[in-house]
């Protein structure tokens, strides 16, 4: 009976094109790529740049961690440049050494700091990614549990030493305290659901309402199964043509010696059901949920799972490659197989001594 086994390689964090900050690339220490972005219905109406990416979105500090459209006008928002920055390695150390501190993350200067308890530091793109799309409330350094980071543009001072006179506002649910209002902008519109597109300032009321804008204004796609598992912010996600979308699915952006090389090899295939999933656990998930596993098949090879589409095809496989005890109770039990002929015997002389000697 044959069976189904997923792609070698196929890790979707890896598979976006690198449009400058945030875009899919995401950092170390777990600030990768992902899917959906958190925070509510923002109060800002205006998109900030997000050190060279685009920092777009938003949520309702204090509300619900969930991406909503912008309540300002669109002819209010304003889009940031999202140009892809080649740089040598020795402007990169010019920039760092110009621009301060540089996150342990994602290796950019950090513009707004998030800081936990513990005293450990990141921007706070990726402070608000661990949180918001993550979520974990962890140091992504020392992983001490951290109820609250303050997010702030002072680079010195402690988390200790803040008080409530410093915190202007606060969001509960992904445990985040500002000091000052733009830095709550910035984070509001990084949450919304916004449109990847370069150029379009349109944020929806949802996915479905910006998978409808994405196909009726662009006559382009967002991959769906990326959408629902990848962990970016929305603008974030890649825009696919038909034929494009189609190449993402089936082999990624496998191209080697590409200089936007990623390693995502695409989304694996079940082989019964002829559907995609995200990555390789989710098939898994999916074949341990909806499809039947050879045990002893796999203790002899341990490195390809062997599946069959039910249990009926698993039967005839026992029966055909291994040797299944035929005793009406042991049918009606299932997976009473054994992969020789003398644990069999071993089996059946200590379970059914009395129906052996009978026969």
């Amino acid at each position: 009976m044959a069976d189904t086994q997923p792609a070698s390689d196929s890790n979707p964090n890896r598979g976006n094109r690198n449009r400058g900050r945030g875009r899919g690339g995401g950092g170390g220490a777990g600030a990768g790529a992902g899917a959906g972005g958190g925070g509510g219905g923002g109060n800002s109406g205006t998109r900030s740049k997000g050190r060279g990416g685009r920092g777009r979105g938003g949520g309702n500090v204090g509300a619900a961690s969930q991406p909503h459209a912008s309540s300002a006008p669109l002819s209010a928002q304003t889009k940031p440049d999202n140009k892809v920055l080649t740089r040598t390695a020795a402007e990169d150390d010019d920039t760092a050494s110009s621009d301060g501190e540089v996150c342990f993350i994602c290796a950019e200067p950090i513009k707004f700091h998030s800081i936990a308890p513990c005293n450990h530091k990141t921007c706070h793109i990726c402070g608000l990614r661990m949180r918001a799309l993550y979520k974990t409330k962890d140091c992504p350094h020392c992983r001490t549990p951290s109820p609250f980071v303050v997010f702030t543009e002072d680079a010195n001072k402690r988390y200790e030493d803040y008080t409530d006179a410093d915190i202007t506002s606060f969001d509960s649910n992904i445990g985040i305290r500002y000091t000052n209002e733009e830095i709550v902008g910035d984070t509001v519109v990084l949450l919304r659901y916004n449109c990847p597109a370069d150029d379009c300032v349109f944020a929806g009321l949802g996915w479905p309402d910006l998978h409808r804008h994405v196909r009726s204004t662009h006559h382009m796609k967002m991959c769906d199964l990326c959408t629902r598992n990848k962990k970016v912010f929305t603008h974030e996600h890649e825009l696919f043509a038909d034929k494009e979308l189609e190449k993402h699915m089936r082999h990624g952006d496998d191209r080697p010696g590409a200089i936007d090389q990623t390693g995502f090899r695409g989304h694996p295939l079940c082989g019964f059901c002829g559907s995609r999933f995200y990555d390789d656990d989710k098939l898994f998930d999916h074949c341990r949920e909806k499809h039947e596993r050879c045990f002893i098949c796999d203790r002899r090879d341990s490195r390809h799972p062997h599946y069959f589409v039910n249990y009926n095809a698993l039967e005839k496989h026992f029966d055909k490659d291994h040797f299944p005890c035929l005793d009406k109770e042991c049918l009606e039990k299932k997976f009473v197989v054994f992969e020789s002929e003398m644990d069999l015997k071993a089996h059946q002389l200590a379970e059914h001594a009395n129906s052996l000697s009978k026969d």
